[in-house]
């Protein structure tokens, strides 16, 4: 630090302003502490941001204390920082907690405290917000909404409150309402929701839609049916799913995204379309449990079927390709098909290691202790082979296995912060003791792109043009776009096509699994996932690789979770038409 220090007063404080970032980059939160207290707002803003993007707990009271700078700026940046830390990726011991919620509390109320009180879940920070939206103050519907999805518990008095924010003259009071009441699943919130269905937001239509599936009742199969007519797709999405879960008649659809919503609800329909085919396959062998009609639809039907009552037609597919073995894995595993057990064990040595994880997990789910020594072997491999730390560090924890807690405890001492947080979970689950996976320098990161760049998506339905940000997320999008210059995503699938969430691709094994061989550091900031945003598919804190998403709508509770780096430009509608398995013929970087 102290060299950065003296390289400020030659060059000015850019040179330090650089510093914080690459202490930031290393996770080495020691080093970026002691610039939260230097005497220029601009450096102490960009520590603070710092310490909460790094999620050390450690240094929690330092970003209570920015809650009382004397520069207002820096103070929101505290608690945009205090509710990043409330989101850590592992969980915050009950005093970290408290630390927060007392330092917000007594902070100035702003909008950024209003959302940190969200992030920071404790009685105190409730009784605030619910105090806020007895005030009418609709930041605070939302900041409990997400609250409630984490976790937190409101009684029904909240209802009305929010009910009488839906039909305020305040558009965005609309949306932040009806998220509370789609996160609560009350019955008492179920005629404001049905109310919602004629919102002038689609956001709200197709949120109150999605709601009425916790709440709906069998008087609802007439707005929910004529709801699939919405202009908006978005809305018939949410309503076919509705319509599904509240086990009412789905009339014949003929909009792409509102077929494959069916699909992946369970409901088989007629279609024309062939990439919609299998999916329809796939949903009557979910329906009837047996693995037949969609026989001839690869690795996906076999990682959708789910449980079947025929398991031995699962079985051929474990000598199949990789992308086949770990779909029969996943299939056998929710079966509880203990007689393909002797034909999973000899999988744990495969030379695939993301194949020998999938089988430690099935093995685990059918209970199968014996396969425990092999599943540590393969415990000591994650220190090389670290993408399958969460699969092995489930295994064991599913097993029980206590005696895998030396191979565990090391993983802590691994750079990945993936690998070290899969083993303080499974540690605390095994030894009923607290474990805190530490903080850990990491090497250099990926260069910064050139301002004003972007990526063109060439797909077999259009061009999307994705403009990068570069301010905020600086790795990040160098990463997309250092492997765009390489040609990395040219040919690969959109893989993973949930409408109205995302569309997600970027994979080279294009079954979710795989990546570039290295990983990325999670640049949180203030970018909020929008219709269009750009974020980064993660397995746990600093995973980015190359699997990103686009979403169709509003995702709040991506925000402070997953980087957002970019927009999507031009191309909106071609996202929307994206199906599962939709090529990207070529992605250039641009400049």
């Amino acid at each position: 630090m102290w060299r950065a220090l003296w390289l400020c007063c030659l060059s000015g404080c850019t040179v330090v302003m650089h510093g914080v970032a690459e202490f930031e980059d290393r996770r080495s939160a020691s080093d970026v502490e002691p610039f939260t207290r230097l005497p220029d707002a601009a450096l102490r803003q960009r520590a603070v941001l710092a310490l909460g993007r790094i999620q050390d707990p450690r240094y929690a009271g330092a970003i209570v204390d920015r809650l009382h700078d004397p520069v207002p700026q820096v103070r929101e940046e505290a608690a945009f920082a205090a509710g990043l830390l409330g989101l850590s990726w592992q969980p915050l011991d009950p005093g970290t907690r408290a630390l927060l919620s007392d330092g917000l509390l007594g902070a100035e109320l702003n909008d950024r405290v209003i959302e940190a009180l969200g992030r920071v879940v404790t009685p105190q920070t409730q009784a605030r917000l619910m105090k806020l939206l007895q005030q009418r103050d609709s930041r605070a519907a939302l900041a409990l909404g997400l609250s409630v999805k984490r976790g937190a518990r409101l009684d029904d008095a909240v209802i009305p409150l929010a009910a009488e924010l839906m039909t305020s003259n305040d558009p965005a009071a609309h949306y932040r309402a009806a998220y509370l009441l789609a996160m609560l699943k009350r019955p008492a919130a179920h005629d404001a929701l049905l109310a919602g269905l004629a919102d002038l937001d689609p956001e709200v239509r197709a949120l109150c839609a999605k709601a009425l599936s916790d709440v709906g009742v069998a008087g609802d199969a007439g707005p929910l049916t004529a709801a699939l007519a919405d202009p908006d797709a978005r809305v018939g999405v949410e309503a076919v799913r509705a319509l599904a879960k509240l086990k009412l008649p789905v009339p014949a659809l003929d909009r792409a995204p509102l077929l494959l919503a069916a699909a992946q609800a369970g409901i088989a329909l007629d279609t024309t379309e062939p990439a919609l085919q299998c999916r329809m396959a796939i949903a009557r062998d979910k329906a009837a449990q047996v693995f037949e009609a969609s026989k001839a639809c690869g690795p996906l039907a076999l990682h959708e079927v789910g449980a079947v009552k025929n398991p031995e037609a699962l079985e051929p597919y474990l000598a199949g390709t990789s992308a086949e073995q770990l779909g029969a894995l996943d299939a056998l595993g929710a079966s509880k098909a203990v007689g393909a057990i002797p034909k999973i064990r000899p999988l744990l040595a495969s030379p695939d290691w993301i194949v020998a994880a999938g089988a430690a997990v099935a093995l685990s789910r059918l209970k199968d202790r014996e396969s425990i020594p092999a599943i540590k072997k393969l415990a000591v491999t994650v220190l090389t082979h670290q993408d399958i730390a969460p699969s092995v560090a489930e295994a064991l924890t599913e097993l029980e296995a206590k005696e895998a807690v030396p191979e565990l405890a090391a993983w802590l001492a691994s750079s990945n912060a993936t690998v070290r947080h899969s083993a303080a979970a499974a540690l605390t689950r095994l030894t009923g003791v607290q474990t805190t996976a530490p903080e850990v320098s990491l090497p250099r990161a990926t260069p910064v792109p050139p301002a004003g760049s972007g990526l063109l998506i060439a797909t077999e339905k259009g061009e999307i043009e994705i403009e990068l940000g570069s301010d905020e997320a600086p790795r990040t999008a160098g990463n997309l776009w250092s492997l765009a210059k390489k040609g990395f995503f040219d040919g690969l699938t959109f893989h993973r096509i949930v409408p109205d969430f995302v569309a997600q691709g970027g994979d080279p094994r294009g079954d979710g699994e795989g990546g570039p061989e290295h990983s990325t550091r999670c640049e949180l900031g203030h970018r909020a996932y929008l219709r269009g945003t750009v974020g980064m598919a993660l397995s746990g804190k600093d995973t980015g690789g190359s699997q990103f998403f686009i979403t169709h709508t509003a995702t709040p509770h991506l925000d402070g979770r997953y980087t957002a780096f970019g927009r999507v430009k031009r191309g909106m509608e071609v996202v929307d038409a994206l199906l599962e398995g939709d090529r990207m013929v070529k992605v250039t970087a641009l400049p």
